[in-house]
């Protein structure tokens, strides 16, 4: 918010404690700031991302780099400090409150030079070629013409920070097409910023980023402690997962096919897998049970609505909720379920005459992970109404 509203009209502001500028500190460096600008919510993040950037920009004496979105500098106050006097550093902000802010910090690095300006716009009079060029833009990312652009440079090295996970997969996503070389083998750190949800945005990101560049190194940076996490983020590659699904709904649809053909029992299969959930949960509420199932609480509860007037699912009041309800297998339920456990293991043992115990002990552990993997991931979603 504070981007999109340092380039709309002024706004009125009133000091009400302190002067009005807050001061934040970057290695060995303070930034006295507007009240209203621009500044990373982790205390630790702005002196994590500076070392990060620095490291994977790998500047030395002379060179040349280019600080896109660049703030008041925090970035290209790291990059100069590599280049040197000899060196040069381009900034871009569209910011000019953060611009003023940025050259009064680093008032003392010459080689440091500010443009306010959006970046498209600014990119053609920058002094290039850059040897690394630093992208950090706002949530909604850098798009297709600045990537491309950045691309068209010829710049050794890219470094582009995303603080959303949509916007910068799409940006990494450019990268192939727009020509940066493929003998590099590019790079991700991601911090989470909110947890669990942060947690999905960043698995989400590198599994984007993993289909786009698989050849990428993937890393994850915590701010408080430095902690870094590498290695095989994606460790099963995209055509095996792809296989993995075919067999899956494979086994879905042959399952159904032998529990249609076999008759087992006298309730539909959907109504039996909601009996089998129900027994081993125990007595619960309804909602309780349709996060279990992975269902939506419209859905389940027309089958409880069923399962109920056949006599197999009791229904009572919750003593703690009087619009509540909860529920259990009733002794009828018990006893359909017990034969039908006993009659689908009998058949199933016929058809695995050919496997040995090990087989079918692998096959039970990868079924069991695999479910369980499934359920977690949609039961940190929520359920569904």
């Amino acid at each position: 918010m504070a981007r999109r509203a340092a380039i709309g009209a002024p706004r009125a502001e009133r000091v009400v404690v302190g002067s009005g500028r807050p001061v934040e500190r970057v290695r060995d460096r303070e930034w006295a700031l507007a009240a209203t600008g621009f500044w990373q919510a982790h205390r630790g993040a702005a002196d994590t991302y500076s070392a990060v950037v620095a490291e994977w920009a790998g500047m030395s004496a002379g060179d040349t780099a280019w600080d896109l979105y660049g703030g008041v500098g925090v970035f290209a106050a790291a990059l100069a400090g590599d280049a040197g006097a000899s060196g040069h550093v381009d900034s871009v902000e569209s910011s000019r409150q953060a611009v003023s802010d940025g050259k009064a910090a680093l008032s003392d690095v010459p080689q440091v030079r500010f443009h306010a300006d959006r970046v498209e716009r600014a990119m053609p009079g920058l002094t290039g070629p850059p040897r690394v060029v630093v992208l950090d833009p706002p949530r909604a990312g850098a798009g297709r013409d600045v990537i491309d652009a950045v691309a068209a440079v010829g710049a050794e090295r890219v470094v582009h920070v995303g603080c959303d996970p949509a916007s910068f997969a799409r940006d990494i996503g450019s990268l192939p097409g727009a020509r940066i070389p493929a003998r590099r083998t590019p790079c991700v750190r991601c911090v989470p910023s909110h947890a669990p949800r942060g947690v999905h945005s960043v698995a989400d990101v590198l599994t984007r980023v993993h289909r786009c560049l698989p050849n990428a190194t993937l890393r994850i940076v915590d701010p408080a402690s430095r902690e870094c996490w590498d290695g095989d983020w994606m460790s099963v590659e995209a055509d095996t997962a792809q296989a993995l699904v075919d067999a899956v709904f494979a086994l879905g649809r042959s399952l159904r096919a032998v529990v249609a053909a076999s008759g087992e029992t006298p309730i539909a299969p959907a109504l039996t897998s909601v009996l089998f959930v129900l027994a081993a949960r125990g007595e619960c509420r309804q909602n309780e049970l349709a996060t279990d199932l992975c269902v939506s609480q419209s859905s389940l509860s027309r089958q409880i609505s069923e399962l109920v007037d056949a006599g197999y699912v009791f229904r009572t009041a919750d003593p703690d909720d009087k619009r509540a309800s909860r529920i259990r297998v009733s002794p009828n339920g018990m006893d359909i379920l017990r034969e039908t456990t006993e009659r689908r293991a009998e058949r199933l043992r016929g058809m695995l005459e050919g496997w040995s115990q090990e087989q079918a002990l692998a096959a039970v552990t990868s079924l069991t992970q695999l479910n369980d993997t499934f359920t977690a991931s949609v039961q940190q979603r929520g359920p569904r109404i």
